[in-house]
């Protein structure tokens, strides 16, 4: 088992996080829900009786069933050098958007796989690279409460490929809000206490590496509320009490990438203002959301949802739970997804 060995991510950091995830096996606490994936190769490896260990922890190569790489590696790296010759049993699972690492559709490295799972539908040919979606797992007794607030987003502040990215999107709707309808909107994250530079020149954005600069230039949101601990209970006992919340997607250029942010107000009851790849409408009905492209302007968007009464909210959350109980849903919830790899293996 190795992440991903590129720029964004070093394999010693993995490599220890690896380790104290399987330590405390304490997927159901964490806000992302890539880690999953990697709880449920757990398991099936320990029912199979074999061992799910990082690349760091093996001494012969040659014992190795399977070596399963989150995102594409960089195969210039002392470790993939070292096995690169067992190529038959290299196993690739896509998670990160093009945008952010393009190494995961570059076809000339698929040689080096046997299987690929990657939730781009564009390279899907059922014989060696099948569709999966890192999954999510909806949460069971769920307390449902009274919705006393009426929009909000959460999400964290950030400049990644900023040529592509909808974060400067998600800034225009905060400063909106904070200047037209202050009053019926809150914002959750990480960062947003730092103003960060955006801009198109890359020269500028360069500044926000310099940390002190961005905090002595902060961010005075008033409808800024605050971090949210990084769990999922946490995550739910806040977006629950919200009747419509924006999920605007990191990017919408890569076909298929859809995060679990969009699942989540599901699982909540809470109403999606959604953002995302362009063939959403394949994985998830219009029925279930309301899409964010189909209004000109934010003042047009929210006259829309102010006047939009309970029989018509109550519509779309009943279309919502249609989805959620139909085979659709199944290729995104985590036991029915990872059923294909389990296949495999």
């Amino acid at each position: 088992m190795i992440w991903s060995i590129w720029s964004g991510i070093s394999k010693e950091v993995f490599f220890k996080d690896f380790q104290e995830f399987k330590r405390k096996k304490n997927t159901k606490k964490i806000v992302n829900d890539t880690y999953l994936t990697i709880e449920n190769l757990l398991k099936f490896s320990n029912k199979r009786k074999k061992k799910l260990v990082s690349l760091d922890q093996i001494n012969n190569y040659h014992d190795v069933e399977y070596f399963i790489f989150f995102d594409m590696p960089n195969f210039n790296d002392d470790l993939l050098k070292k096995i690169k010759k067992f190529k038959k049993k290299f196993i690739l699972i896509t998670t990160e958007a093009k945008e952010i690492h393009p190494q995961n559709f570059d076809i000339k490295l698929y040689k080096y796989f046997k299987y690929i799972f990657t939730y781009n539908d564009r390279y899907i040919d059922n014989k060696k690279i099948f569709y999966y979606h890192f999954g999510v797992s909806r949460p069971k007794n769920f307390k449902k409460v009274k919705k006393n607030k009426f929009l909000c987003m959460i999400s964290s502040n950030r400049i990644i490929n900023y040529n592509v990215s909808l974060y400067p999107l998600r800034l225009k709707i905060i400063k909106w809000f904070e200047k037209n309808i202050s009053h019926d909107f809150d914002l959750y994250g990480q960062g947003w206490e730092r103003k960060l530079i955006y801009s198109k020149l890359k020269i500028f954005r360069a500044l926000n590496r310099i940390n002190f600069l961005s905090l002595i230039l902060k961010n005075n949101f008033k409808n800024y509320k605050g971090e949210i601990k990084p769990f999922l209970k946490s995550k739910f006992s806040i977006l629950k009490k919200y009747k419509f919340s924006f999920i605007i997607e990191n990017f919408n250029t890569t076909n298929g990438w859809i995060t679990e942010k969009i699942f989540h107000c599901f699982f909540c009851d809470v109403i999606p203002i959604y953002l995302g790849p362009s063939n959403i409408s394949k994985y998830i009905p219009k029925n279930c959301y309301i899409d964010f492209n189909h209004f000109k302007s934010l003042d047009e968007l929210y006259i829309f949802i102010k006047n939009l009464d309970l029989k018509k909210r109550n519509k779309l959350l009943r279309n919502k739970n249609i989805f959620l109980k139909s085979k659709n849903f199944k290729r995104f919830d985590i036991k029915s997804g990872f059923s294909i790899i389990k296949k495999l293996l």
